[in-house]
């Protein structure tokens, strides 16, 4: 299994990972504005863009895969992947995962539905709150508030989609995604954020006992240089005089998508008028 390999480290290691034998590296397929495939059929995403990114700078062809959020964490741990691309560290992650730096980080927003009167997630009482499957936020309501209804769903968009049918009156995740999807369904006035409740850093990680690959990876990020990084990331985010501002920027394109929305349907009814 290729994240099991056992190779020699230093730089013979890279030097084990060819076109034919790539490095995979699996993510999300619709987490966007992290990693998620495009209506043209191709991947994209900030996630996607480092790991080209690494895959460039250190010369180790690497494979992308993107899929179900609780299929990338399946693929690590069968060995069909050698590396998640990026994840929350957990203390029971770290029971079956290895954990290279983060790279970035990520907020969890807690939005309800707009015409109800819940103030917080204790709140809730009979509603229901959606979680991704297999994501943090599922076991951060287990572990904060065991005694609150959930419902887990197998994708970001499919939890959104589910929230705007009525399936759950609240949902718990990265806001960067909330705003991303619920603007490009137009459905940003239906809902409320109540809260941050709670920001992460992201974490590629192996299977556990994967050193190997571990020091690869960890090697790889260290090599990638300031401004090449900044630079690929610069699509999906709007520097500031700090350097880049994650949050602020993913927001603001999220609104602009929904602004984009409205004007276009705007001009249509102008159109049909």
């Amino acid at each position: 299994m290729a994240a099991l390999l056992v190779f020699a480290g230093g730089a013979g290691a890279a030097a084990q990972w060819t076109d034919e034998h790539p490095l995979i590296v699996v993510h999300s397929a619709q987490t966007p504005p992290m990693s998620f495939i495009g209506f043209d059929g191709e991947k994209k995403g900030l996630i996607v863009d480092y790991w080209r990114l690494w895959s460039r700078v250190n010369r180790v062809p690497v494979k992308l895969v993107l899929v179900d959020w609780p299929e990338s964490l399946r693929m690590v741990l069968a060995g069909e992947a050698d590396v998640h691309g990026g994840l929350f560290l957990s203390g029971e992650r770290k029971r079956f995962l290895d954990f290279a730096p983060p790279y970035f980080e990520l907020d969890a927003a807690l939005v309800v539905r707009a015409d109800l009167n819940i103030r917080s997630l204790a709140g809730l009482g009979d509603h229901a709150v959606g979680v991704l499957d297999h994501g943090y936020s599922a076991s951060f309501v287990q572990a904060r508030f065991p005694g609150l209804k959930r419902r887990e769903y197998p994708t970001a968009a499919a939890l959104i989609s589910g929230a705007v049918a009525g399936e759950v009156d609240a949902m718990i995740l990265e806001r960067v995604t909330l705003v991303h999807l619920l603007g490009e369904m137009g459905k940003l006035g239906d809902f409320r954020m109540l809260d941050v409740l709670y920001t992460r850093s992201v974490h590629p990680a192996v299977a556990k006992g994967n050193a190997a690959v571990l020091e690869l990876v960890e090697r790889g990020m260290r090599a990638i240089p300031a401004k090449e990084l900044e630079r690929a990331f610069r699509r999906w985010t709007i520097p500031n005089g700090s350097g880049p501002s994650w949050l602020i920027a993913l927001l603001g394109m999220g609104i602009a998508i929904a602004a984009g929305l409205l004007g276009f349907l705007l001009f249509q009814g102008r159109m049909r008028g």
